[in-house]
């Protein structure tokens, strides 16, 4: 686009025979150009501002009159304001690069002009996201909306370019409508071919279809989806239905942009081949609202997930946490000052006063004051009269009438499978009923089993235990005096001789103890080397609860009472809590929402759905593993089977280096959040917000709505850093010198507190816009967006109306919305509005979740056994069809993505599906604000090209972040391994790279390589002599050593240390 440049005077301007002579400017040089034309002035402007201030004073002796020459007197009066020699040189070297950039528009043809104004972002981001009634309407709708961005940025160009003649506005304007037109009517057209050309497909395959078969296939009208989950017999499809889960068309999630980082839930959810059973399954264990799904562009909204459930108990966790604290700072009488969650050196005093008082209530002890006597009550509400029903509820501890019902419920199921075998001729349908049917009669012989224990032994009991507490052993403690822990053990065993029933292997084993001390000594040792040799101590199935109260009596691993092993067993309240809740919780809402069943009585049904669905077995096996996969991430089971194996200490070591190493400026890349906001909450409704916050107490109203829906609490419960990176360890229990490093390291860095921050604040916006939109619904004024995202996070029409029929909503005078959910009298209105809040908080302020990530991710690979076999591997148990490789190397390169996966469904994915209010201000604060990041992580920005500016400042505003991280590693990696920059040169790596292998290798293994080739580099320049690059190199690669706000000060200390040292090497390499 020429922007009108042709019309303008000729600045300096050549002969006619010197311009032919001149050769013509490349394409890339267009680009540039064009792009510095637009947006340099401004910048240019900020520049001036922040180094010379506003009508600075002229400087003693300087006229600018005396250094303009006779080339540039026509713009003198742009001149005149330099205030010094360097402020006149920043104007003068921003009109030549002015002229420059004009001259190559100028000499440039018409087509370059036009595709480089294409490529202006102001032309390009708006243009998948206009809707209309027709081609020619989205076309005159595009090109306005462009045409009027366009307008303010000439709005702001043309005042600050001392080059503008009146013209260039006007044709700006005009020609960005007709190019933002254009532009969509190129997508639009060859997208329309394809859904008329889609449906006349359709059409007559149908018409075929009906010719063929002259009778409808009946339809079960008693179907409904709960019954298709929680009661399998009940539905009956001969076909794979039309499906309404699958994530939602568009131009972006059918691209090769969305597809190319495959996940779970893009292959199950985008595959029409799949009928809705294992789609519903998927979903329901894993969703988080964060992606559109069809349903939900039809006002259909989703119950909530397991995964979603399980969060909302970790606010009730925080709720016991929270009272435990108000009676500890009562009892200390200081009271409790813990901003965000930080209490520095008073923690520790904190949880030994906790643990105290726990260890009392375990043993049965008296209180020794009213203060202890307030805190076991708190501890017996959690874990006595909150979790014990819930686990009886489920049969996840002993409860006869769970085993009567579940019985019956099975019986009954058992004939409707059996009549259907009998109505069916599909071999794969009649072979998967065939195992449910085994299956349901394996599980009725345990629960009768299981009935005729608790006749005969009524409820169990144990000396000197009176509280339900859950045993998590210490594996260290047992290490460091095993003998003292076997003699505990063997006591006990001499004592009580009696017979013992364990999970092993998914079987129930049975060992009847001797008193023979030879036979105590063997069972002594082969207790203790299996709690040692666990590898996840937090397995429920191996769990004790105390009291006997264990699931069908049958008392894990061993029924010492807790009060006998208190040395040897996690005693800490606090962190028992949180681990019971993370592993524990997301068990309960599994089975709560599929009626008691396992996953993988769970999964058989869904393949018998697949089979009559006619799905091909080996699909069918692809299908069962990513709901298996996903069912592992969201219970805290998918992590690595051996911690102590050689590969995940290593990759541990790695990960932790690379933390400390790479991420000190991590609180600064999340200064561009709060577009994130503005995007899902409307810029004016944002600043409003923003003042109200200023004058009120609202943010700290939404900030506990936030907290009681078990979001925010990423500081107190020591995983803000998953923001950013992934685990390889899921264990709350886990506790290294580098984990308790950790908190302190964030909070220094700024991502802990901005985290924080902008989560309180988008919990104020969030619980506003989701009680106006639920009243726009209820009154029937709210728009197709606002329905969708209500339906997205489990609220449809009805639950609208009940959300707005609560009493206790309050208006503050800003307008906003309070929730005050803690007096609402609709226990379901409730739940579906915290999980709503707290899902959308997640999916605003990024951490990646398993609707996000790719398998490998968690360093788990499944090769199918057409393969595998032929590798001499075995068929897993748990993956049928699949052989499971694991090693926590293959983890690396995803690192630091976590971020950047999460971006891609609920950034990309937003934009896309039309889920953001404020798609352009949105942009536009998201690139202001990348600019910001820019200027404070690269202070020498100011040398950099104007398109190298651009493309980092789009990096960092999180708009693409994993599609520009991998753009960059491509080009360093290209460059590492000698090839040429992808792009031609138009834009530079982010750091120096020549040809070297190393780089090129680390840069696709990840920070974790690349921190370990750093280190190496580092010391082998120390010890070869080299001290001056050796100390260089450490300094940007020690722990907290580039913590933003005071890097600069270790690198000065550093550098004076670097004078010192003698230039000579050590030893060998003399």
């Amino acid at each position: 686009m020429r922007n009108g440049l042709d019309i303008l005077p000729k600045i300096q301007k050549n002969s006619r025979s010197d311009q032919e002579e001149m050769e013509d400017p490349t394409f890339a040089q267009t680009v540039g150009a064009t792009l510095s034309y637009r947006y340099r002035p401004a910048i240019d402007y900020i520049r001036e501002l922040k180094n010379y201030g506003f009508a600075p004073p002229l400087e003693d002796g300087f006229n600018p009159m005396d250094m303009i020459d006779e080339r540039n007197k026509m713009f003198a009066p742009y001149l005149m304001r330099a205030s010094s020699p360097e402020h006149f040189k920043h104007l003068e070297s921003s009109l030549i690069a002015n002229k420059a950039n004009r001259n190559i528009i100028d000499r440039a043809s018409i087509g370059k002009n036009i595709a480089a104004g294409v490529l202006d972002p102001v032309n390009a981001v708006p243009i998948p996201f206009v809707s209309g009634a027709n081609l020619y309407y989205r076309m005159f709708k595009q090109g306005a909306y462009t045409a009027g961005l366009v307008g303010g940025q000439e709005a702001i160009r043309y005042p600050l370019d001392p080059l503008s003649t009146p013209d260039e506005p006007i044709v700006a304007i005009g020609s960005s409508f007709i190019i933002g037109g254009a532009l969509r009517g190129l997508i639009d057209i060859p997208l329309a071919r394809k859904v008329n050309a889609t449906r006349a497909a359709e059409k007559e395959i149908k018409d075929l279809t009906d010719a063929i078969n002259k009778e409808p296939t009946p339809v079960d009208k008693s179907f409904d989806r709960e019954q298709k989950l929680s009661d399998f017999g009940s539905v009956g499809i001969t076909e794979a239905p039309k499906t309404n889960l699958n994530i939602a068309r568009n131009f972006f999630t059918d691209s090769w942009f969305f597809k190319f980082i495959p996940t779970a839930a893009k292959r199950v959810l985008q595959d029409d081949s799949i009928p809705d059973g294992p789609k519903e399954t998927l979903l329901k264990i894993q969703n988080d609202s964060g992606i559109l799904i069809e349903a939900n562009k039809r006002n259909q909204a989703l119950n909530p997930s397991v995964a979603q459930d399980a969060k909302l108990l970790e606010g009730e966790f925080v709720q016991h946490y929270d009272e435990l604290l108000q009676i500890w700072g009562k009892y200390t009488g200081k009271g409790v000052v813990a901003p965000f969650d930080y209490m520095g050196f008073k923690r520790k005093p904190f949880e030994a006063w906790t643990e105290m008082v726990s260890n009392k209530r375990i043993k049965g002890e008296a209180a020794a004051d009213e203060y202890e006597s307030q805190a076991m009550k708190v501890m017996s509400k959690y874990f006595d009269d909150l979790w014990e029903p819930r686990l009886r509820e489920q049969g996840m501890i002993g409860h006869s009438s769970f085993y009567r019902n579940e019985i019956r419920k099975r019986t009954e199921t058992i004939k409707r499978y059996e009549n259907k075998i009998k109505k069916s001729k599909n071999k794969d349908y009649i072979t998967t009923l065939s195992s449910l049917i085994a299956k349901n009669k394996e599980t009725i012989k345990e629960y009768e089993e299981v009935l005729e224990e608790y006749a005969n032994l009524g409820k169990m009991t144990h000396k000197n235990e009176v509280a339900f507490f859950p045993r998590y052993f210490d594996t260290d403690a047992i290490k460091s005096d095993r003998n003292d822990f076997e003699t505990i053990a063997r006591e006990w065993f001499y004592e009580n001789p009696a017979s013992v029933e364990f999970v092993e292997d998914g079987k129930v084993v049975k060992i009847d103890f001797s008193t023979d001390p030879v036979d105590i000594d063997k069972r002594v040792k082969r207790l203790t080397d299996r709690i040692l040799n666990e590898h996840d101590p937090l397995d429920v199935d191996q769990m004790f609860f105390g009291l006997g109260k264990s699931k069908h009596q049958r008392h894990r691993v061993v029924d010492i009472p807790n009060a006998l092993v208190l040395k040897y067993i996690h005693t800490n309240p606090i962190q028992v809590m949180r681990a019971y809740t993370s592993r524990v919780g997301a068990r309960y809402e599994f089975s709560k929402q599929f009626g008691g069943k396992p996953i993988d009585e769970v999964l058989m049904e869904q393949d018998a759905v697949m089979a009559e669905a006619k799905v091909p077995l080996k699909r069918r096996n692809a299908v069962l593993k990513d709901i298996q996969h996903s069912y592992d991430r969201v219970v805290g089971t998918t992590k690595y089977k051996s911690p102590s194996s050689w590969d995940y200490t290593i990759a541990q070591v790695l990960r932790d280096a690379a933390q400390f190493g790479y991420l000190g400026g991590a609180g600064v890349a999340t200064l561009t959040e709060p577009a994130k906001i503005v995007m899902e909450h409307g810029f004016k409704e944002t600043f409003q917000g923003l003042f109200t916050m200023l004058q009120q107490s609202q943010l700290k109203m939404g900030a506990k709505e936030l907290r009681i829906a078990g979001e925010a609490l990423e500081l107190l419960l020591g995983s803000v850093h998953l923001r950013l990176v992934d685990d390889l360890s899921n264990n709350p229990l886990r506790s290294t010198i580098f984990d308790k490093a950790k908190n302190g390291f964030y909070a220094l860095n700024g991502l802990g507190p901005f985290t924080r921050i902008f989560k309180d604040f988008d919990g104020m916006m969030r619980s506003h816009t989701i009680i106006d939109y639920s009243k726009k619904w209820a009154n029937g004024s709210a728009n197709k967006m606002e329905r969708e995202f209500l339906a997205r996070y489990t609220i449809d029409e009805n639950m609208a109306k009940r959300i707005t029929a609560q009493e206790a909503i309050q208006q503050g005078d800003s307008g906003l919305y309070l929730a005050n959910t803690e007096k609402w009298t609709d226990a379901e209105a409730t739940r579906r509005f915290r999980v709503a809040l707290g899902s959308g908080a997640s999916n605003t302020i990024l951490m990646g979740t398993p609707m996000d990530k790719p398998n490998i991710v968690d360093g788990v690979v499944y090769l199918p056994m057409s393969v595998a076999s032929k590798l001499g591997m075995k068929e897993s148990t748990k993956y049928r069809g699949y052989a499971r490789i694991e090693n926590a190397l293959m983890g690396l390169p995803f690192q630091f993505y976590s971020y950047s996966l999460a971006a891609v469904n609920k950034t990309m994915g937003a934009y896309a599906s039309g889920q953001v209010k404020s798609q352009y201000m949105g942009t536009a604060m998201a690139l202001g604000l990348g600019y910001m990041v820019l200027q404070i992580r690269t202070p020498d920005y100011i040398e950099l090209k104007f398109q190298d500016q651009f493309s980092r400042a789009f990096d960092y505003s999180g708009l693409m972040p994993l599609h520009t991280d991998l753009f960059y590693t491509a080009m360093s990696t290209s460059l590492a391994m000698g090839g040429p920059n992808i792009t031609g040169g138009f834009v530079s790596p982010k750091f120096p790279q020549g040809p070297n292998t190393a780089d090129a290798l680390t840069g696709i293994g990840g920070a974790g390589p690349s921190i370990a080739l750093d280190y190496y580099r580092a010391f082998a320049d120390l010890i070869s002599g080299n001290y001056n690059e050796g100390v260089k190199d450490l300094a940007r690669i020690l722990p907290f050593a580039q913590i933003f706000w005071y890097k600069d000060f270790v690198n000065s200390m550093l550098g004076a240390i670097r004078e010192e040292l003698p230039q000579k090497p050590l030893g060998r390499f003399n």
